[in-house]
């Protein structure tokens, strides 16, 4: 059978001789640790954990989807309350995967809490899923976005040069990439703030009497996914819940941080985008954040703001790079990938390397566009399913929430998610396919794994 690993590759390889990492008595073992364990007492402090968040959210999305929000919808204002919407959104997926976190607290995202809340199977998909479409195509996607924003001779290798600083960063000492982030993110938010300020003071943003006349409310929900897509990333921190200290209600209270601070800035700074100019000259502009600079202050703010995008975006980039290994260690620490991928502990850089890789690959085999639908459809699936996971803890009595009304918030999440879901399959069912043949494979993948991976004979 040791053939049958070689030809499977590295999709289903295991370490021999170890567990089958998604047996059912395993996972009920791992359930049974984690409600008698303590916090570790170990890890990066709020602030750091908050920046990871910030610069997860702060990415790609935000400088174009106003644009064609616009066109979409047809007022400002609408546009403008679609990004409360999706604030509102994020906040619900904060909470239920801070919940999550506290009722789970191992490092590897949707890997961990669909594993043991609801099947094994769902893990090892999700697990695949987190690598491939959580982080593998949103790094490549940005760094695309840095290329684009920058448009000069050779940005295409600029983008690739950020993925590879991000790999020597995370892949050296994890509170070493974890300080320069921060600051980088503080110096960002800083510059998008001075940005925001001067556009305040150039704006003069007003409620028509005629806007819910006028709007094409019939595109609010497809405008609502697409700027939802762009809050993503409210989930970071909890791929490295493993390695931090805190209850459930201190993972909330970090995401809900984050997401505050990023739901005001991106309202503001969107309000300041749509109110820049006339709506002929920004709408329909996957460039809005250009066209809206430089209608406030010229070229020369314009070229400005590209620099803080890109700054944006390379801490966007980063904060993946720091996330997303996290994954592929502990898919690694559980017979699934090679143990040589969990060295490090805390800094698993054989982990970094190998995202860092795959990140370089799909970035040179792909486009921008290319990579959006199917990442946002399929990513939606995930966390909708984390949160059904949640109900589901609730109903085995697993999860008490204070009052019960409490309950309303991963019911919420879960129709509001499902929903979008289901337009973005009714108008592109392709992505829809494509998203559902990747659940498809990693349950076949995982039928495949625990088919050929025989447990060691425990009684020697």
């Amino acid at each position: 059978m040791e053939s049958v690993h070689t030809l499977l590759g590295f999709l289903v390889w295991a370490e021999p001789g170890t567990l089958c990492p998604f047996d059912l008595e395993d996972f009920d073992r791992r359930k049974r640790e984690h409600m008698t364990s303590k916090p570790s007492g170990r890890g990066l402090s709020d602030l750091h954990l908050s920046a990871l968040i910030i610069a997860s959210m702060i990415g790609t999305g935000v400088f174009t989807t106003s644009g064609f929000s616009l066109a979409a919808l047809g007022t400002r204002e609408a546009v403008v309350l679609a990004w409360i919407c999706g604030a509102l959104y994020a906040g619900l997926g904060a909470v239920c995967y801070g919940w999550m976190a506290g009722l789970y607290p191992e490092s590897g995202g949707e890997y961990v809490l669909l594993g043991l809340a609801l099947h094994p199977s769902l893990g090892y998909t999700a697990g695949w899923l987190s690598i491939l479409a959580g982080f593998t195509a949103p790094i490549a996607a940005a760094a695309h976005g840095l290329e684009a924003y920058l448009q000069r001779s050779g940005s295409l290798w600029i983008g690739a040069l950020f993925i590879l600083v991000s790999v020597a960063l995370h892949g050296i000492k994890r509170d070493a990439g974890a300080v320069l982030q921060t600051s980088a993110v503080v110096l960002k938010l800083l510059l998008l703030v001075g940005f925001v300020l001067m556009g305040v003071g150039s704006i003069s943003p007003s409620v028509s009497t005629t806007f819910v006349a006028e709007t094409k409310w019939a595109q609010f929900g497809p405008t609502l996914m697409w700027i939802s897509f762009s809050y993503s990333g409210w989930n970071a921190a909890i791929y490295l819940a493993g390695e931090q200290d805190g209850d459930a209600s201190a993972w909330v209270r970090r995401g809900l941080i984050a997401v505050a601070l990023v739901g005001v800035f991106y309202i503001i700074l969107n309000t300041v985008f749509v109110y820049a100019g006339p709506m002929s000259l920004l709408s329909g502009r996957p460039d809005i954040g250009m066209a809206a600079a430089k209608a406030i202050g010229g070229s020369k703010l314009a070229w400005a703001l590209s620099l803080v995008v890109a700054l944006a975006l390379g801490t966007s980039i980063s904060s993946m790079m720091m996330a997303g290994p996290r994954v592929i260690a502990k898919m690694a620490e559980d017979g699934v990938f090679p143990k040589f991928l969990t060295k490090g502990g805390d800094t698993p850089y054989n982990a970094v390397m190998i995202q860092g890789v795959l990140a370089l690959m799909v970035f040179f085999a792909s486009t921008l566009s290319s990579l959006l639908g199917y990442i946002g459809l399929t990513l939606s699936l995930c966390t909708a399913l984390t949160a059904l996971a949640l109900l589901w803890e609730w109903k085995k009595g697993r999860f008490r929430p204070k009052r019960p009304l409490y309950l309303l918030v991963p019911l919420v999440f879960v129709l509001t998610t499902f929903g979008m879901a289901g337009w973005m399959a009714w108008i592109k069912p392709q992505q829809a396919y494509a998203s559902l043949a990747t659940f498809a494979f990693g349950l076949v993948a995982w039928w495949l794994h625990k088919r050929f991976v025989k447990r060691p004979d425990v009684n020697g």
